[in-house]
């Protein structure tokens, strides 16, 4: 898919192309399901604001991570959760070079429509569905600072006193002394701290 993707826009990593938008951040996965006893594929368009990483790794300690690539929103450890936007089908009749080029001409085809629901939707309702669903980690994170940011703290207080209830949050990173006051506590409690909103 890396040849498919080039010149596009699109980087690639094992699998799935992301691409930043500013403000936001655009991933393109595919995933294969067994249902009834049938294989099917389905391409997936997820997004974020680019502003929520950075926001978690301040909260955490951890803004080392602002120089990484493009890439590391999906595959590094501690990003926020993603919000599904679009889903299509994966024709099953190709050769892995005529789906790697169908899977990029899909990703530019979505992106403007992806790009839009990401600016006039908030980020908070986008991204309910994949915390209600258990889907993707880190997505009470992600629902905790959208709703910082969208300037709710009472409905961020709440999400996150959920999350730790049913044990979907992060630890800050272990107890290690180099953390300080920040070992051992959740992630969506230093989101809080971080905010004022503690």
């Amino acid at each position: 898919m890396r040849a498919a993707a080039k010149g596009t826009g699109w980087r690639h990593k094992q699998g799935v192309l992301i691409r930043a938008s500013e403000p936001f951040v655009l991933a393109i996965t595919t995933r294969s399901r067994l249902r009834d006893g049938v294989r099917t594929s389905e391409l997936r368009v997820l997004g974020k604001p680019l502003a929520l990483d950075p926001m978690l790794w301040a909260a955490m300690g951890i803004d080392v991570n602002d120089n990484k690539p493009v890439t590391f929103r999906y595959w590094g450890a501690l990003t926020c959760g993603w919000a599904p936007l679009q889903c299509e089908p994966v024709p099953d009749d190709m050769t892995p070079e005529a789906q790697a080029e169908w899977v990029v001409a899909r990703a530019q085809h979505h992106l403007p429509r992806a790009v839009q629901q990401l600016s006039e939707t908030k980020f908070s309702d986008l991204i309910r569905p994949a915390y209600a669903a258990r889907e993707g980690l880190h997505t009470a994170e992600a629902l905790v600072l959208a709703l910082v940011v969208e300037g709710d703290l009472a409905a961020a207080r709440a999400a996150a006193e959920k999350a730790k209830a049913h044990r979907r949050t992060s630890m800050s990173n272990m107890n290690h002394a180099s953390f300080g006051e920040k070992a051992g506590k959740t992630a969506v409690d230093l989101i809080l701290a971080e905010a004022g909103a503690a």
